[in-house]
């Protein structure tokens, strides 16, 4: 459990394969070790291991499996009509709630039908 949370450290990254990573996409597109890694990095583990839960990443994993939908961009909102950051994030929420994931697929299918690049993307990380 805790073992697990030390894996999504800066330094961790490194020495593990992506396949060895529990949830790829999330960890790629949520948690973003590589943009936003700190001097600190080697040392949060063990703060957390002294001060947390021992279910912390337990926790925090329910969490994100339940309103990880309410954090997916809205393709509304993208720029140039580039949807890549929206497929990612629509990759990381399959990953984690699938039921999630078909309900905000469908929604997208009736109100966005019309923008192919949202689709393309989607199709290019095999999410359509």
């Amino acid at each position: 459990m805790l073992k697990e949370c030390d894996r999504f450290g800066a330094s961790c990254t490194q020495l593990m394969a992506k396949a060895q990573i529990p949830y790829p996409n999330f960890y790629q597109v949520v948690i973003r070790s590589n943009e936003l890694s700190t001097p600190d990095e080697t040392s949060r583990p063990v703060y957390l291991q002294e001060y947390t839960s021992k279910d912390m990443w337990e926790q925090v994993m329910v969490f994100w499996k339940a309103q990880l939908h309410n954090f997916v961009p809205r393709p509304e909102q993208a720029h140039k009509s580039d949807y890549t950051n929206h497929a990612q994030w629509m990759a990381a929420l399959k990953e984690l709630n699938l039921q999630a994931y078909g309900a905000l697929l469908a929604q997208w299918k009736t109100e966005h039908q019309r923008r192919r690049n949202l689709w393309k993307a989607m199709s290019d990380l095999g999410l359509w």
